[in-house]
This record gives structure tokens, sequence and C-alpha cells, in this order.
């Protein structure tokens, strides 16, 4: 058991009591309805998170279209090979992952803000390890990842030279491919 008495207690009592006006004040309510202001902004802020992710989701699929048009092809795979800009590299992912589940397709994203990174998917059938792919590739950056056969990513480095790391992708790629 625990309390307060004396000048401690009127301290304590001040301090709630502040408080309690204080969130009333923000509302604009009563301070005996804080507690059913707070409910209902709590309900509404989780309404708008699954909203948000809905939204977040559409997005990714209409970024994955746009960005989904071959930039050409090795052997019977179709290549996209893009620097995208301003998006994080979660994003990125994502976006590889909605690409990769088109038949014959090799992704090779490079990303420079906020921060330089690669991103490689491919579709099953393509008989190539990602993750070593992106080991070599990365290096030409100074940057470092990896991944396995169908994903890899990696990050850091020199930015100015993700263009060059995606040609030593694409590249390596081609050599392994017999092309």
């Amino acid at each position: 058991i625990e309390f307060l008495c004396g000048l401690r207690g009127i301290r304590d009592y001040i301090e709630k009591d502040t408080l309690l006006n204080t969130l009333a004040l923000s509302f604009s309510t009563g301070w005996s309805e804080v507690g059913e202001m707070i409910k209902k902004l709590s309900d509404e802020n989780a309404v708008l998170r699954k909203e948000n992710k809905g939204l977040g989701d559409k997005l990714v699929a209409f970024r994955a279209e746009q960005l989904a048009v071959p930039d050409g092809s090795i052997g019977s795979f179709s290549i996209v090979k893009k620097v995208v800009e301003d998006i994080d590299a979660a994003a990125l992912r994502n976006l590889a992952g909605e690409i990769k589940k088109t038949n014959k397709i090799i992704v090779l994203f490079g990303v420079l803000k906020p921060t330089p990174g690669l991103v490689f998917a491919c579709s099953e059938g393509v008989s190539v390890s990602m993750g070593e792919i992106l080991k070599e590739a990365a290096a030409v950056m100074g940057a470092h990842g990896g991944g396995g056969g169908d994903f890899a990513q990696g990050g850091g480095g020199n930015g100015e030279m993700i263009q060059d790391a995606l040609d030593k992708a694409e590249s390596l790629i081609k050599e392994e491919l017999g092309e």
C-alpha cells in the first residue's frame, strides 16, 4: 500500500489536476469526458492505420505496374533495370517482390535516396543466384549485402556508382545465362 499525505499529497493532486485540465482543453471538452475522447481517438487511429495500409498496398501495386516495363531482355527473360528515386528500401523490396511474380523476369533496382541501395529479384526458373550477383555488383560501389537465389538486397557505398553496379549485375547475369 502506498499513499501520499500532507504537502506531497497536495502537490500530486495539483499535478494530476493540471494535466487533466490541459488534456480537457486540448480536446475542447470537460475533464470528465477526457477518457471517452481518448478512446474515440484511439479507435479512429486504428481505422485510419488500416485504411493507410490498404492505400499503401494499392500504391505498391500501381508503382510495380509502372516499373515493370522491361528495359530489354537476356535470353528468354525480360529485364527491368532502373534507378528508382526517393523510395525507401522496404518499399523497393515490396515493388521488386510484386514484379518478380511475373513470369520470366529479372529485376535490378538501384535507389539513391534516402541512402544508396540495391534490390535484385527474379522469377522462378531463372538459373542465377541473385545473392551472388548482388555481392559482386555491390562491390563496384563499395556496398554490402546478400540474399538467396531469387532475391537479394544491399546498401551503402558510393551512390554515384549505382548505375555501374546495375550494369555489372546485368553483365554477370548475361555471362551466367550464356548470353
